[in-house]
């Protein structure tokens, strides 16, 4: 690929939108960086004049600069999707946070279901009490039948 070539690519990477055409310029230009690099290497015999040996080293240089300029694209595509990934979940937290704010100010600012929420717990609290006494009063029936009991095998003992 002569750098005539070369410089036609400039405008396809440089405004290449497209990830798979880019991977695949990439691994092209890294094929012909390797075929030129052989052909200056093995410069056998008079294969290639030092005019053509400048112009492969001339087509590397341009090669490796598209690659870098690649290789910042494709970071910059990658970047661009793991922000638009975290701005969808920030804006799903931001709307769950928008309803459960919501839902806390229908609640504190609405004195009927703050009433009812009053008078629910006050009802709770009335059957809790009503219960503990209870609990109390069967505690204290089991330490009657308790002694009751004991008495009788005291008294069984003794006969």
């Amino acid at each position: 690929m002569k750098k005539e070539q070369l410089l036609l690519l400039k405008k396809e990477i440089l405004e290449g939108r497209d990830s798979e055409r880019l991977l695949e310029l990439d691994i092209n230009l890294k094929q012909l960086i390797s075929i030129l690099d052989y052909r200056i290497r093995e410069k056998t015999g008079n294969e290639y004049t030092e005019g053509e040996i400048g112009e492969f080293r001339s087509s590397v240089a341009i090669a490796r600069s598209y690659l870098r300029v690649i290789g910042w694209k494709l970071e910059n595509f990658r970047l661009e999707r793991e922000k638009e990934r975290i701005d969808a979940i920030t804006e799903n937290k931001r709307v769950i946070l928008e309803i459960f704010e919501s839902g806390m100010e229908s609640v504190l600012n609405s004195p009927s279901d703050t009433e009812e929420l009053r008078a629910d717990n006050i009802a709770l609290r009335d059957q809790l009490s009503r219960k503990e006494k209870e609990i109390t009063a069967l505690e204290k029936r089991v330490k009657i039948i308790a002694r009751e009991v004991v008495g009788i095998l005291e008294k069984t003992k003794r006969e």
